[in-house]
């Protein structure tokens, strides 16, 4: 009984290994990589991936700010140039950092130059 069950389980798991395929490990959305070359590409499409997902970071960033009652650094003054200015010249300056998650290198980058005060 014993080594049926085992026979049973054993091509089970065969056949679960060739019938579905691997998939990828992802250890984040994108990396620093993917946005800074998303973000120095011309076309609509790419900037408006760079600028949405900065724009995305500003926002959580004012978000967690408000929930931890701090106040918000980034000013609704500052415009979303700005932001992505700043995301891909650290970025660009910064490129032994670049694998790394792209969120934490911009939310890094904004708060280095909106919110210096507040570090």
């Amino acid at each position: 009984m014993t080594s049926r069950l085992i026979t049973t389980n054993a091509i089970a798991v065969g056949v679960a290994l060739v019938v579905v395929p691997p998939l990828p490990v992802i250890a984040g959305f994108y990396d620093g990589n993917l946005i800074f070359q998303r973000c120095s590409e011309s076309d609509a499409a790419n900037k408006s991936l760079c600028l949405g997902y900065i724009g995305g970071i500003a926002d959580s960033m004012g978000y967690s700010d408000a929930k931890a009652n701090r106040s918000q650094c980034v000013e609704n003054e500052a415009t979303m140039g700005q932001l992505r200015d700043v995301a891909v010249a650290y970025l660009r300056d910064n490129p032994a950092l670049r694998h790394l998650s792209a969120a934490g290198l911009i939310e890094f980058a904004i708060r280095e130059v909106f919110c210096s005060a507040s570090l």
